[in-house]
């Protein structure tokens, strides 16, 4: 499995102004049609900083609204198997069935939670990631689909991610596109990682007020 680096760097002459802000650095998967996106590593800046992780996703449901601001709750998460289907019930995920129509690093999700005691629930992939070599916390959501009763949602899982600063944000709250924020917010630096491409360092311009690509 590929282990996918990200170096974060920062001037210590740019990094009083960010710390002043309360600002964090926030890294954030992006998917296609898969509802809102979800701040997924956000780490405390520092001159340094390293977000390692591997192409493991796991599934995940919650019971949290699926709206800006919030903070997802896990009910349940288990590790998946890309083109395979999953459903959640009461008592949890189902083990995975194969499925042909699925392309690769496809996944396709059912909600079996009966429309009697919930309308709708939050569903997604979730993945680990380490920073700073500290061991990873557990599987964190990368995104957060709304998903009704006896429906299901289909997921394509990718490497691409956006890089910026955020003010009063954590790890795995569900978030807007960066320029709808009301938080001091930096702009966003997209990066699409590959396992030919698994380690890239970026670097912070105080004068653009983003991150850029070093390499």
């Amino acid at each position: 499995m590929t282990q996918y680096i990200l170096n974060l760097q920062i001037a210590a002459t740019d990094l009083s102004a960010i710390l002043a802000a309360r600002e964090s650095i926030v890294v954030v998967k992006t998917m296609t049609n898969a509802g809102n996106p979800v701040a997924w590593a956000v780490a405390a800046p520092a001159q340094n900083v390293v977000v390692t992780w591997s192409g493991d996703y796991a599934v995940y449901a919650s019971m949290t609204s699926n709206a800006t601001g919030a903070q997802l709750t896990v009910a349940a998460s288990s590790p998946a198997i890309a083109q395979s289907d999953y459903s959640y019930a009461i008592a949890g995920f189902s083990a995975p069935t194969p499925d042909p129509q699925l392309g690769p690093g496809q996944y396709l999700i059912w909600n079996q939670i009966p429309a009697s005691q919930q309308g709708a629930i939050t569903l997604g992939l979730a993945q680990c990631c380490s920073i700073n070599g500290n061991p990873p916390g557990g599987w964190i959501p990368i995104n957060a689909e709304t998903v009704p009763a006896n429906q299901y949602t289909q997921l394509q899982a990718g490497e691409t991610v956006l890089i910026y600063l955020q003010s009063g944000i954590s790890a795995g709250t569900v978030i807007a596109p960066p320029r709808t924020m009301a938080n001091a917010t930096s702009t966003a630096l997209k990066l699409v990682f590959s396992p030919s491409n698994a380690t890239q360092t970026v670097r912070y311009n105080a004068q653009a007020g983003m991150f850029y690509l070093v390499s």
